[in-house]
């Protein structure tokens, strides 16, 4: 597989395939005229395309044009991370979720959107997808990443003011993830073949894997690194409690959850 790990290398790669790949249709993306690193991910190697022309989109609700895009890469390993193995799966379960939770969402959570899916390829692992960066910024702000703290600074005048937005934008996340919840405990798929969300992301394994080697199993090497004293029995209360919650996250299908890779 190829390894798309640098502006110079994904740039090279869309020159030669871009226009012969045919899975971009219905909509060919244009010609690239930059690419520039996006930092702030972790799991991925994160690009902005900015196309020489608009690329434009037709859908049942009109159509849309789009100046950039973002490209996501997926190695076999952690990007920031290579010394931590993790399957190239996850970007086909990303895809998966792109295309199917926005359309049983009842309606968006204002502000809170989940970026449109253009195009993914499992042989190179490329997920191309909508970019949610506001296409105005501030002079002294790097259009490369937008964290919620920057957005909410940027939409207040005032101390207050951004306060107000932070809360609201809590809120409505809350209110987002709410329905993601609701949403997979309740579906159970459909007479026209759509198959039941915790049946398509519970096959996610390397997912929950990597949850559990960095999240629970080394709970008690974390403590101890940060000269946390225990006594013995504390010490197998983690133990046991660690070993618990690894069984509940093994098996539980109570619902989807949302990472951010």
């Amino acid at each position: 597989m190829v390894a798309l790990t640098s502006a110079e290398a994904v740039r090279a790669y869309l020159d030669k395939h871009i226009q012969s790949i045919p899975q971009f249709s219905p909509f060919p993306l244009p010609a690239v005229n930059d690419v520039t690193t996006v930092k702030g991910g972790t799991t991925n190697f994160i690009y902005r395309l900015s196309f020489e022309h608009p690329y434009v989109v037709n859908t049942s609700e009109g159509s849309r044009s789009y100046r950039t895009a973002i490209l996501k890469h997926a190695t076999d390993y952690v990007a920031s991370d290579p010394l931590t193995p993790f399957s190239v799966d996850r970007q086909y379960f990303e895809a998966e979720a792109l295309q199917r939770i926005p359309d049983q969402l009842a309606k968006p959570v204002e502000p809170i959107y989940l970026p449109k899916l253009f195009y993914f390829d499992s042989e190179t692992a490329i997920l191309v997808i909508k970019d949610l960066c506001p296409s105005s910024l501030p002079k002294d702000a790097q259009r490369t990443q937008l964290s919620v703290q920057e957005w909410c600074l940027l939409h207040g005048k005032s101390a207050a003011e951004q306060s107000s937005v932070a809360a609201d934008v809590g809120g409505k996340l809350g209110v987002f993830l709410a329905k993601l919840h609701s949403l997979s405990q309740t579906n159970k798929g459909s007479s026209s073949g759509q198959s039941n969300l915790r049946t398509v992301f519970d096959k996610n394994v390397a997912s929950r894997n990597l949850t559990v080697e960095t999240t629970f199993r080394g709970a008690l090497t974390r403590l101890d690194e940060f000269s946390v004293e225990l006594r013995p029995d504390q010490r197998l209360l983690v133990q046991e409690t660690m070993q618990e919650m690894i069984r509940d996250w093994s098996s539980m299908q109570v619902t989807l959850i949302m990472g951010d890779f």
